[in-house]
């Protein structure tokens, strides 16, 4: 597995790369050869740099070193269809666009290259079947070019670009030599001059469609995307009507912002080519993408229907159907696309988190083993191993490779000095969401004398009065959704934000392609994901001393801003009614009342027998628990039988609204902690209602979030050392009801006087971090660890 420090050197070869020092960044990948023997993005970008120095050979030969670590690299597929494109082969180049299209459906860049090299290829097969024309009919430019034209389709590119340039030469004003040369040069790699020849002959003939066509993918492969689509809106205005033109601009429209335009240009891509497994699966992410479940699994299964071995395609149907808690059909979906491609990237997490939602454990050591050990591979999400492991260095390394090659801005935005220190809190959670139950407290005691707060959603347009609440709290509220990443970041930019906060960081809806583009010129990973943000435009990390104890600070790459007390914020508890009779909610009239409303994924078979040792320990009691399937309840009750307990003694929670939910957990007499993956809300939900919790702490930051809150409680005496101590702990206060009794009326007085409940004391506290980051940021200091 690669070490941290080869990673980091391999992490600052490619800022060199970036920067235009490529003799120097292929040096530094040399030398990483032997440190990294296996590692497909060393592999690809040296293959990029070879490529630039035109040593053409050797730079193939490290694209087949890439995939041969990892066989499903879409970038080194297009970089090697690039290189046969340059060379003339176009079918060479549109075979290898397809591989990579084929294991990224969306990519850009290939679908981009891939139009050029159908738009060339198509070209040259017109000008080969073009019937002579006879003596007389053509001026001088049209016998130049349709010469150049024929020695381009013969592969002679250089040979071409000089005919045409003699064309252009002759008379610049020749619209078809223009665009013959911008063709020639975009095949060659010389994309700016291709696109300076486009420009022209789009400027002599506006209706020249494909022209249009070609601009537009040399300036998608620019990255310039808006100006492609100007330039393929204008090519389908000329009457071009060709798939590759709807293909390309969809894909456009994805990176822009713009779903509805997207979904528009697929369906006239299916029309036109209807047996294009790949246009099917990529409408079906896009539909996956803005929340449009259903009809994005039957687009899915269309693909399949035409491609029923893709792999990829398997993976996004097991990701649907997971959403719309069908989580048994989406495990037979994803270990369908494990059979099809072992090493599919992502698919052995999403099969263990889909798996750990049903609380099916056939294999699981085994599978947690594999994932550690393949965490130099894009193998799981990060935050799949929240929940299946406590090692923050495997965490850190997983996240690292997730993030690997992320496309980051070139620049920072220098900071500025404002009369108030601008703060962007970004998120898709601003609506009735955990985030929003923790924060608003915080947020709405924002000092706005000193502060200028303002909050960017891209998630849904969810009225509810906790938005209205936020809106009515922030100087500025920002509807995102419809933005790409870098459309996203440029807004922030615009508005100077200084701080710009991530709400989400790397959970399922999170976009740190957005804090990749620098949004601000401090940007911080806070709240949504407990774990560290393995990118350099991640500046900040907020935690407190005991979710990152000193022994693991060298697994948070960010500076930290350690917090007094508990780095999560909590709104005050609101005062609840009386509870409900236990039976309104299926629980026994009488007995012990063991708790955990934590969510399926995160219960591990060593968690769950701590629990059935407490149950055996305590005979009179239950546990009640939250399980939103009937599989998963079987499969506890099974889990439950295997262990010797009564199937009956587990009893599940209803759905139900927050309000009824708060009510209802004051039956409970002792919430039941999860190991690794902690409760978070729920901790604070149960606590603030007057239940107390216990827990056992381990070594990463999603398992001590429940210790801290604890200790800041007063509280401490309910952490456990380990498992063992936690099971005697557990049966001790169960069956010592004064010990119980004394420890809830501990809780009671710490939540009604304790700062953990204090959104006001919290946004002090937050706000001097930030002044602390904004003072080292102005006079030039990198960022450093606080404490406050």
């Amino acid at each position: 597995m690669a070490t941290p420090s080869a990673l980091d050197r391999l992490r600052a070869a490619t800022q060199l790369h970036r920067a235009g020092q490529v003799t120097a960044a292929l040096a530094a990948y040399d030398e990483l050869l032997l440190l990294l023997p296996g590692h497909p993005e060393l592999h690809s970008n040296r293959g990029v740099a070879l490529t630039q120095l035109n040593r053409i050979d050797e730079a193939l030969a490290s694209y087949v070193a890439a995939l041969q670590a990892d066989p499903r690299h879409a970038d080194s597929y297009v970089n090697r269809g690039i290189i046969h494109g340059n060379r003339g082969d176009f079918a060479a180049a549109i075979a290898e666009f397809d591989r990579a299209l084929a294991v990224s459906p969306g990519h850009p860049t290939a679908r981009s290259n891939r139009a050029a090299a159908m738009a060339a290829r198509d070209q040259l097969a017109a000008q080969r079947t073009a019937p002579a024309a006879p003596t007389g009919q053509h001026s001088p430019i049209d016998a130049i070019v349709a010469e150049g034209q024929q020695l381009a389709a013969a592969g002679d590119l250089a040979g071409a670009l000089a005919t045409f340039d003699r064309a252009v030469a002759t008379d610049a004003r020749h619209a078809e030599a223009q665009a013959s040369r911008g063709l020639t040069l975009a095949n060659l790699g010389r994309v700016a001059e291709a696109v300076a020849s486009l420009e022209a002959a789009l400027a002599i003939d506006p209706r020249h469609g494909m022209a249009a066509l070609a601009l537009g993918c040399a300036r998608h492969a620019q990255g310039q995307v808006a100006a492609a689509m100007a330039a393929y809106d204008q090519a389908l205005a000329a009457g071009v009507s060709d798939g590759a033109l709807h293909r390309n601009r969809a894909v456009a429209c994805v990176a822009l912002g713009q779903p509805d335009a997207a979904l528009v240009s697929y369906a006239a891509a299916i029309a036109q080519a209807p047996g294009d497994a790949a246009l099917h699966f990529a409408q079906g992410q896009l539909l996956l993408d803005i929340g449009q479940v259903e009809a994005a699994l039957a687009a899915v299964d269309r693909g399949l229907a035409l491609a029923p071995d893709n792999a990829a395609g398997h993976l996004a149907r097991g990701t649907a159907l997971s959403i719309l808690k069908r989580h048994a059909d989406a495990l037979a979906a994803t270990e369908t696309a494990l059979r099809r491609d072992p090493d599919l990237p992502l698919a052995a997490g999403r099969r263990l988190h889909t798996a750990m939602q049903l609380a099916h454990w056939d294999g699981f050591a085994e599978t947690v083993a594999t994932l550690r050990d393949r965490a130099g591979e894009v193998a799981t999400s990060p935050f799949t191993l929240l929940a299946a492991l406590d090692d923050p260095a495997v965490q850190r390394a997983a996240a690292a490779r997730f993030l690997a090659g992320a496309p980051l801005a070139p620049d920072i935005p220098p900071p500025v000095s404002h009369d108030r220190l601008r703060i962007g809190y970004v998120s898709a959670d601003f609506h009735d969401h955990a985030t929003m139950f923790l924060f608003l407290d915080a947020v709405a005691a924002h000092d706005r004398r000193q502060f200028e707060i303002h909050a960017f959603s891209y998630g849904p347009d969810s009225p509810s009065r906790l938005r209205d609440r936020l809106v009515t709290a922030v100087d500025g509220f920002h509807q995102i959704r419809g933005l790409g990443d870098t459309e996203a970041a440029a807004l922030l930019r615009r508005l100077e934000i200084d701080i710009a906060v991530d709400l989400k960081g790397l959970t399922a809806q999170g976009r740190p392609g957005l804090f990749a583009a620098r949004a601000a010129p401090l940007q911080v990973n806070f709240l949504g994901y407990p774990g560290t943000i393995p990118l350099p435009c991640y500046d900040y990390m907020i935690a407190d001393a005991i979710v990152v104890p000193p022994a693991e600070r060298p697994h948070i790459a960010e500076a930290i801003l350690y917090l007094p007390g508990c780095y999560q914020p909590n709104c005050r508890p609101e005062p609840l009614a009386p509870p409900p009779p236990r039976t309104n909610h299926g629980l026994p009239a009488a007995g012990f009342i063991f708790a955990c409303f934590n969510q399926a994924y995160k219960i591990t078979p060593d968690m769950f027998a701590a629990w059935m040792a407490i149950l055996a320990a305590v005979p009179t009691s239950v546990l009640w628990l939250w399980a939103d399937t009937t599989e998963a309840r079987t499969n506890l009750r099974r889990a439950a039988s295997a262990h010797g307990i009564a199937p009956d003694r587990l009893v599940f929670a209803e759905m139900a609204d927050r309000a009824v939910h708060l009510n209802r957990l004051q039956l409970a007499d002792l919430c039941l902690d999860t190991i690794p993956y902690n409760a978070h809300t729920t901790a604070s939900d149960a606590l603030g209602a007057g239940v107390p919790m216990i827990t056992c702490p381990g070594r990463a930051f999603a398992s001590r979030v429940a210790a801290s809150l604890l200790t800041v409680l007063g509280l401490a005496d309910l952490i456990a050392d380990d498992l063992s101590a936690y099971v005697r702990l557990a049966t001790m206060l169960a069956t010592d009801r004064d010990a119980l009794a004394a420890v809830r009326v501990r809780l009671a007085t710490a939540v009604a006087g304790s700062s953990l409940y204090d959104g006001a004391a919290f946004a002090r506290n937050l706000e001097a971090g930030y002044r602390q980051m904004q003072a080292r940021a102005i006079v030039g200091q990198p960022p450093s660890d606080i404490r406050l």
